[in-house]
């Protein structure tokens, strides 16, 4: 015969563990929305380059906890959305040229990666649109050191991020 306690021990601890894995997914939601926005702001405030982060603001004599790197734009890659356009394109420009299009009147390779190079060049040509140019990416690299140095200094109080980090009971 089953113990009646094991069985509501486990429900219960089914039920609080998925009470935790939905405050802990609201919770990384949470810090992931901060991370964002404080990319934004060292990504508008540095432009280009990588800034080093150190224990104490500014402080280079202080412990270094990453570098902090924000890179150049991804640059946009032009997509053919209509076929039917890019090979009304391609004859009126290369009508000499047989690898551009297929028998069957579709694209070749080589009738796809000229149209896409001419779109890179700024030719606008029907079927295809270019995105708009991306945003710089901001990453972080973390020294060796840098968990047990923030965790030391939240112990301290010297970092606060209970209103980001806070989990209750459930």
């Amino acid at each position: 015969m089953i113990d009646p306690n094991e069985l509501r021990t486990l429900a219960a601890l089914t039920i609080v563990g998925e009470q935790l894995t939905e405050q802990y997914t609201a919770r990384k939601k949470q810090i992931d929305k901060e991370i964002a926005a404080r990319k934004v702001a060292i990504r508008d405030a540095v432009g280009r380059g990588s800034v080093t982060a150190y224990a104490a603001p500014g402080d280079p004599t202080s412990e270094p906890l990453g570098l902090i790197k924000v890179a150049k734009p991804r640059q946009p890659v032009p997509k053919i959305i209509d076929e039917e356009q890019v090979i009304v394109w391609l004859l009126e420009n290369f009508a000499d040229d047989e690898t551009m299009i297929d028998q069957r009147p579709r694209l070749s390779a080589a009738g796809k990666a000229s149209a896409i190079a001419a779109a890179k060049s700024g030719a606008e040509i029907p079927g295809i649109v270019t995105p708009e140019l991306g945003d710089p990416v901001v990453s972080f690299t973390q020294t060796d050191e840098a968990r047990d140095e923030i965790n030391a200094m939240i112990a301290r109080g010297e970092i606060i991020l209970t209103d980001v980090l806070k989990i209750e009971a459930p």
